[in-house]
């Protein structure tokens, strides 16, 4: 999983109470620098994420077949991923003819990103938690599951930042894990749909289209009921939650019933928005946003 780097600090909002949420002052840099020790191989890859492997890695084939799709179509010439992690995606939807640009706040991540695409004298990286600090224009930025850990004023920065940096009529790809409501969990939040699409048009953005990806039967079946039971019953022994998530993507059972499910899924492509009305439920958002 990919995200960029900010630091959590902001309050609960549920049912219409505001509750004070005291955190430990850990930047999500900390966070990833720690997690790029923590690498594992699916399908000869490696990897770091803490979401069930089989079903990260079919989800990943989607959203790259569009964003894929979008930048061909617009003839991109300059793309930056914005949050770019350990250069995953940039590997796979890198051109010769297309010039890269990855952000991220975690030292450690970039690193690991310039080894992972090595020799492509078109991508260049920044480390920054603040946005994109160079006077660069792009036809696309994109992000993926990095939201979810920053909280409103400071995304409401950063979208004003990624529209400076796009060229007029540029796209914004947004995909991340969204929720038929608000809530927070542990150094998570989960918004709708809607709250990003009214995020983005805050920003001066122009939504062009909207997509949930929804594995759910992998949702309900594997992620609500079969971990609780295996991991009850295998009592993996962790320190914290990420450590037995990063664990449990090495293990071979898992990974097994995670494929099976999240293949079964099916269809798990839904259109975001019906009658002018946009849907709020489980799934991933992939928002296409233009600049006006």
């Amino acid at each position: 999983m990919k995200q960029a780097a900010v630091n959590f600090k902001y309050n609960r909002q549920a049912k219409g109470e505001t509750f004070s949420m005291q955190q430990t002052e850990k930047t999500t840099s900390d966070y990833w620098n720690t997690r790029a020790d923590r690498e594992y191989r699916y399908k000869n890859e490696k990897f770091y994420t803490i979401t069930p492997i089989p079903y990260y890695y079919l989800r990943r084939k989607i959203i790259l077949k569009k964003i894929k799709t979008l930048m061909d179509g617009a003839k991109c010439r300059s793309v930056c991923d914005f949050g770019c992690g350990d250069g995953e995606y940039i590997a796979k939807l890198k051109r010769e003819n297309i010039e890269f640009y990855g952000v991220d706040a975690s030292p450690k991540m970039i690193e690991l990103a310039r080894a992972r695409v090595a020799g492509n004298i078109h991508i260049q990286y920044e480390i920054s938690s603040q946005g994109i600090t160079s006077d660069k224009k792009f036809d696309m930025i994109y992000s993926s599951a990095i939201w979810a850990h920053i909280h409103k004023e400071d995304i409401q920065g950063l979208y004003a930042n990624i529209y400076k940096h796009l060229s007029p009529k540029g796209y914004f790809i947004i995909c991340e894990q969204s929720a038929p409501y608000y809530y927070e969990g542990n150094n998570y939040i989960r918004r709708t749909t809607e709250q990003y699409v009214n995020l983005l048009e805050d920003a001066g953005f122009e939504i062009a289209d909207i997509e949930i990806i929804d594995f759910w039967l992998h949702r309900i079946l594997f992620e609500k009921y079969f971990v609780k039971k295996y991991v009850g019953r295998k009592k993996f022994i962790h320190r914290d939650q990420d450590e037995l998530k990063i664990e449990l993507n090495k293990n071979k059972v898992y990974r097994f019933f995670s494929l099976i499910l999240a293949k079964l899924s099916i269809p798990c492509v839904f259109k975001g928005r019906k009658n002018n009305k946009i849907i709020n439920r489980w799934g991933y958002s992939f928002i296409v946003a233009i600049k006006r």
